[in-house]
C-alpha cells in the first residue's frame, strides 16, 4: 500500500474539493475551538435520548412530591383523626373531592393518593441509600483490591464474582427463612 492511501481525499476525489480551504472563505484551523468537558459531552448525548429524560422527569417528579409530601397531601396519613371514617370510607376513584380521593379510600377512611404520596419517601429512601451504600462498599473493595493487588485481588474479585452470580431474591428470601422474617404469630 502507498503511503497517501490514510487520505481521505485520495480515496474520494470529491472530497479533495470540499477539504480545500475556498479563498475568502474562513479558515477554519484559525478559529477558537471550545474543548467539551467529559461531563458536557454525556449531558449533551443524554439529552438527546428521549426515553432518558421521561425517566428524569418521572424521577424528579416523585423525588419533589417526596420532598414536599405535608404540603401536597391531602391527609396527613400518620393521624387516625384525618380519617373521614364516617363518609370517607372505601370509596372508588373520583375527582369531586380534589386530589383526596382521586384513587379512592381504603376500609379505615384514609385517601390512598395520601398514601402513596408518603410511600414515595421511603421508596426513594430506601433506593437512593442502597445506591450510595453498593456505591462505598464497590470503591472500598476497588480500592484495596487495587491498592493491594496480588492474591488479595483475585480474593476479593472471586468473592465479588460470587456475589453477582447469585439471585437476589432466592438469597433474600433464605436470609429471612434463617435469621427470621419479622412476622409475629397472632395465635
Amino acid at each position: 500500500m502507498s503511503q497517501g492511501s490514510d487520505d481521505p481525499a485520495r480515496r474520494d476525489p470529491g472530497l479533495a474539493v470540499a477539504l480545500e480551504p475556498r479563498a475568502g472563505g474562513p479558515n477554519y484551523e484559525d478559529l477558537p475551538s471550545k474543548q467539551l468537558s467529559q461531563v458536557q459531552l454525556v449531558w449533551i448525548r443524554f439529552r438527546r435520548h428521549r426515553l432518558a429524560m421521561v425517566g428524569l422527569s418521572i424521577l424528579l417528579f416523585m423525588t419533589l412530591m417526596a420532598i414536599f409530601a405535608p404540603i401536597i397531601s391531602p391527609e396527613n396519613i400518620y393521624d387516625s383523626n384525618s380519617a373521614d371514617i364516617f363518609n370517607g370510607v372505601d370509596l372508588p376513584p373520583t375527582f369531586s373531592s380534589g386530589l383526596r380521593y382521586i384513587f379512592g379510600s381504603d376500609l379505615t377512611g384514609h385517601s390512598i393518593s395520601a398514601q402513596i404520596i408518603y410511600g414515595a419517601r421511603f421508596s426513594l429512601l430506601i433506593g437512593f441509600s442502597s445506591a450510595i451504600a453498593a456505591t462505598i462498599i464497590g470503591a472500598l473493595v476497588g480500592a484495596v483490591s487495587g491498592y493491594f493487588g496480588g492474591w488479595l485481588d483475585n480474593l476479593l474479585m472471586r468473592i465479588v464474582d460470587v456475589f453477582l452470580t447469585l439471585p437476589f431474591l432466592p438469597v433474600l428470601l433464605v436470609a429471612a427463612g434463617l435469621l427470621g422474617g419479622g412476622h409475629t404469630s397472632c395465635w
